[in-house]
């Protein structure tokens, strides 16, 4: 109990994650909007509509160079792909967030991606991490288990057999699990589309 509980916070602890998982659902409202007509309130429309006014003409700059002009549904496709690596880039800043840089001589993470100590990697690592996130997420499904080793500082994060061998030790601090935290969010992203579209605000 005490491990969901952790695992929810993580999710979901914080006001930059909260607003992050509304943005998303927003582009995933767009994206149910167009593809499957399906009837919004005014209120949800006029979100949708503010979205797009801002979202669409920003990748119209990003992806002007190509020899075709991106349709609605194609700006809304992109949209959910970075939907997906935001979630994957918050996961991510979970576990780096739980490392304090240049506090311990060791670091283990998931491969590639989470073995940085110093605190711009990070940062860069997480922000490669969204565009990036096929790579990352399998990186992170590896080796979802974060734990913290209070005596040392160091943060591991490992698979189920290291998972297990590190509870044998009674000191070892269960942080989260990364496989958990993703799927929160995306759950959190779908189940606020759905009731939006079921409130009919």
């Amino acid at each position: 109990m005490q491990a969901a509980i952790k695992d929810i916070w993580a999710a979901y602890g914080g006001f930059s994650k909260l607003f992050a998982i509304l943005t998303a659902a927003v582009v995933l409202l767009s994206w149910l909007l167009r593809v499957m007509a399906i009837p919004f309130g005014e209120f949800v429309t006029r979100v949708v509509e503010t979205y797009r006014g801002i979202v669409h003409p920003v990748m119209d700059q990003l992806f002007g160079w190509l020899p075709w002009t991106l349709s609605d549904w194609w700006r809304d496709a992109i949209a959910i792909y970075f939907v997906v690596g935001g979630a994957v880039a918050r996961t991510l800043w979970v576990f780096y967030a739980e490392h304090k840089a240049g506090e311990s001589s060791e670091h283990y993470g998931p491969a590639v991606i989470g073995r940085f100590q110093n605190r711009a990697m990070q940062v860069l690592a997480v922000v490669l991490s969204a565009p990036l996130w096929p790579l990352s997420l399998l990186a992170m499904l590896a080796a979802p288990y974060v734990m913290r080793n209070p005596n040392t500082k160091n943060v591991f994060a490992g698979n189920w057999s290291r998972y297990r061998a590190w509870r044998e030790r009674p000191h070892y601090q269960y942080i989260c699990n990364l496989r958990t935290v993703f799927i929160l969010q995306l759950v959190a992203v779908f189940a606020v589309s759905i009731a939006a579209i079921l409130s009919r605000v």
